[in-house]
């Protein structure tokens, strides 16, 4: 990419009108990334060989429909634009006509959807955030060379060598399930600068991903403001009075730019600092009593399981969005559902005994 240049976002889409759309709501929000559309077309040639056009110099991140037949070539769809994309460690997203209510076990890791039943602007706002998210860790890394495990590479992002530890569990097993990136890491661990650059495509590309679709979407290390209430037991509709006190745990970082998000160690400094004469022994309690202390009575969360009654917290449902607490009938441990590291993460009950027999724990 040229020092002068500006990354582009590539979204792609068979019927004009929606693609004209999408282009207006994402050149609305953004001026430092530019816009380039492809509307695949029955006569085109080779997509593949468009594609590798269009998604050429400076593109940094493609957005896709995943049914191009309509008007584009037959047998082009999003599964094809995808392949192409992970050729070229180039991340991309989907997005899809319908919502898609989707269980845990079908989430990649690798992989972005974003429904088109979603409100015009939050649809192209989150288009923007992760096209600025990557574009932020490709920025960071080329500041500085990045060294050590992949844990330590992300925790060097932050700033914050401490939290590698925290961060080092989201990333087992993704050899495993993904062994080609490791082989082409290892293909670039030689002296030049196509290996150079090579190994840093792919280095943020990973990085990207764990850090959007794991770190910050199953809490443990950094919570966004519904899981810093849940932490603290508190109702997410309070965010704006909860949050406000936290402002010194602020996390600044990739993929923050429409949101706010706060480091969790540093959560907990502020509460411990806030404390005074408030004792830690309950978890479940300790936060929203801590809380209180300072902003006053406030009203209670949506659980009302008995000896709860909305005023028990600590942990936060991925699944339902829920603030819940530690206890057996409320919310269950670690499952194969949560990435190892998302300490701050519990299924909560109900949900869990409801997909468990089909999906196992």
């Amino acid at each position: 990419m040229s020092p002068q240049s500006k990354p582009v976002i590539l979204i792609i889409d068979d019927e004009p009108d929606r693609l004209a759309a999408l282009e207006r709501d994402v050149r609305a929000l953004t001026s430092t990334l530019e816009v380039r559309t492809w509307a695949p077309e029955k006569s085109d040639g080779d997509p593949g060989a468009t594609f590798a056009v269009k998604a050429s110099g400076d593109v940094g991140f493609v957005v896709t429909d995943h049914d191009l037949t309509k008007n584009g070539p037959p047998g082009l769809l999003g599964t094809s634009i995808a392949t192409w994309c992970l050729d070229r460690y180039l991340p991309m997203c989907y997005f899809t006509r319908r919502v898609e209510v989707r269980l845990p076990r079908e989430r990649s890791i690798f992989e972005f959807r974003i429904s088109f039943d979603a409100d015009e602007r939050e649809r192209a706002r989150e288009i923007v955030r992760l096209a600025h998210g990557f574009q932020d860790v490709r920025e960071r890394l080329a500041s500085g060379p990045a060294e050590g495990s992949m844990s330590d590479q992300l925790a060097g992002i932050f700033g914050r060598p401490i939290l590698s530890n925290d961060l080092a569990p989201y990333f087992s097993g993704i050899g495993l399930a993904h062994s080609q990136i490791l082989q082409d890491l290892a293909s670039t661990d030689f002296a030049g600068e196509a290996n150079t650059s090579a190994r840093a495509s792919i280095q943020a590309f990973v990085l990207g991903h764990i850090l959007a679709n794991a770190v910050l979407e199953f809490p443990g290390p950094i919570l966004n403001t519904a899981q810093l209430n849940a932490y603290c037991g508190t109702d997410s509709k309070e965010y704006h009075r909860v949050s406000i006190l936290f402002e010194k745990a602020a996390y600044v970082g990739p993929f923050s730019q429409f949101d706010g998000y706060f480091y969790r160690d540093r959560v907990d400094a502020v509460l411990d600092a806030m404390s005074g004469e408030i004792e830690g022994d309950d978890p479940d309690t300790y936060g929203r009593l801590v809380v209180e202390g300072q902003v006053g009575t406030l009203p209670p969360h949506e659980c009302e399981r008995i000896d709860c009654h909305g005023t028990r917290g600590g942990f936060w449902c991925p699944f339902t969005g829920r603030t819940v607490c530690g206890r057996q009938d409320c919310s269950v441990a670690s499952t194969s559902w949560i990435p190892r590291g998302a300490v701050v993460c519990r299924v909560e009950r109900d949900y869990f005994d409801e997909h468990a027999p089909l999906l196992g724990s």
